[in-house]
């Protein structure tokens, strides 16, 4: 059984390594400074195994970013000429992006937990990733089912006062059974498209350097160093479906 499953994995790591490589390991950090919901969207349809095309470089999602982010602010302008008030940062204005994007054939999901327990438990259900500190950043980024994203005020000692989304790809444990969860600390891999940086380095000659380029790196790893951002007391939880 062991060897079945070594193999499985391998398998599954040889057919996803260059997306894996690119934008697991190497990954580019969001476009500018206000656009991680359109670069978290876009790396989950890439991820999700119901978008139309392969997205396996850094390049190829940050056009997917363009495109999601294009359809953000059309639903916003829209809704303007309504005489509706919607900004870009409203979690309906999202699944609309979704929705418009995919022509009417994915949706965005939208869930608010109320307890860390349900949290917790959501993550496992969507990803299936209990223990990603042993199979590490690749192996996980191979076997998540789908990738869920989350809006955090801190993540490993960066602050981000309105809230920022980032994606998970999985926990460090199971969650207890018929045992309550009672604080939000439990660990999970997470890639941040948005660490705050000083220190880039990188070529201004090419075409792919935009405005984030220049204040912030993109990274993947385990952590418990996270302040979840909450409305009412509830905790945002999002992931791509398809539409039936």
């Amino acid at each position: 059984m062991r060897k079945l499953l070594l193999g499985l994995v391998t398998c599954l790591i040889s057919a996803n390594s260059l997306a894996i490589n690119e934008l697991i390991l190497e990954p580019l950090p969001q476009s500018t400074s206000n656009t991680c919901q359109s670069y978290s969207i876009a790396y989950a349809l890439a991820f999700s195994g119901l978008w139309h095309q392969v997205i396996d470089t850094p390049k190829q999602l940050r056009e997917l970013e363009a495109s999601v982010r294009k359809e953000i602010n059309s639903v916003v302008q829209e809704h303007s000429l309504k005489g509706k008030k919607i900004t870009p940062y409203h979690h309906t204005t999202w699944a609309e992006a979704v929705k418009r994007v995919s022509s009417n054939n994915l949706r965005l999901t939208l869930y608010y937990s109320s307890t860390p327990t349900e949290y917790y438990q959501k993550v496992s259900d969507v990803t299936g990733i209990t223990s990603s500190d042993i199979l590490g950043a690749p192996i996980t980024a191979a076997l998540v089912k789908k990738p869920i994203m989350t809006s955090v005020q801190k993540l490993n000692g960066d602050s981000y006062a309105s809230g920022h989304i980032v994606t998970l790809l999985g926990l460090t444990e199971a969650v207890p059974v018929n045992r309550p969860i009672v604080k939000m600390d439990k660990a999970f891999l997470v890639l941040n498209s948005a660490v705050k940086s000083n220190e880039k380095t990188f070529n201004m000659c090419s075409e792919e350097i935009t405005s984030g380029d220049k204040i912030y790196s993109a990274s993947v790893n385990i952590t418990k160093d996270y302040e979840l951002k909450d409305w009412d007391e509830k905790f945002l939880l999002m992931w791509i479906e398809k539409n039936n």
